[in-house]
């Protein structure tokens, strides 16, 4: 089987930091370097993550890198990183598995608008006076962000995307009912939400 100079590169520098990690923990594996059984390659597989900031996949090249040098070392002992069926042991696999996990990219969290922060930014839109943005546009604003707050509403609940990808879910117009007094002056509306994680079988209904 040929191989590119490439993964012979990066199979030499498995071997190497597995000499690296005998030499570290002489104690634990019991010889430098000692033959890679699952539970040492585990081990192995979980320093190169922690102390070498190696991703996963990388690991596992690395770890073909020491396989084939046990497997030159004691021929008879056949590939350390697999069980007698020919797969991979559960304790490395489970290792990897769990290394994968952990290494996975983590979505960014948004930060939840509580009170505090709602209360800053209504001081803001009133502090908006002077600018250019209409009265009934800061009203406008500041109902919406007190009802997304107090209503415990996500933001795709309360807004339609800027695509024409609506679905039937999404906010219309028709959505919102604006109740006035008798000189016709706005005194509170009602949002119809379709759905929502506060209404768990999807009925719908008003949030004012």
């Amino acid at each position: 089987m040929s191989v590119n100079a490439e993964t012979l590169r990066r199979w030499e520098k498995g071997v190497a930091l597995f000499y690296e990690y005998c030499s570290l923990n002489d104690a634990l594996v019991g010889s430098i370097p000692a033959y890679p059984t699952d539970d040492v390659l585990a081990g192995f597989s979980t320093w190169l993550v922690d102390f070498k900031s190696k991703a996963p996949k990388a690991v596992r090249q690395l770890l073909l890198g020491v396989a084939r040098w046990a497997l030159n070392l004691e021929p008879g002992r056949g590939d350390p990183r697999l069980a007698s069926n020919g797969r991979m042991t559960f304790l490395l696999y489970s290792t990897l598995r769990g290394l994968t996990r952990e290494h996975a990219r983590k979505k960014p969290v948004r930060e939840a608008l509580t009170t505090d922060k709602l209360t800053v930014m209504l001081q803001k839109l009133e502090g908006m006076a002077s600018s250019s943005m209409a009265p009934s546009d800061r009203t406008m604003f500041a109902a919406l962000l007190t009802l997304g707050v107090f209503g415990l509403c996500r933001c795709g609940e309360l807004t339609t995307p800027t695509t024409t990808a609506t679905t039937l879910k999404s906010p219309t117009l028709g959505d919102v009912r604006v109740y006035r007094d008798a000189t016709g002056t706005p005194t509170h509306y009602e949002f119809t939400i379709s759905g929502s994680k506060t209404d768990v079988f999807r009925r719908g209904g008003p949030r004012w």
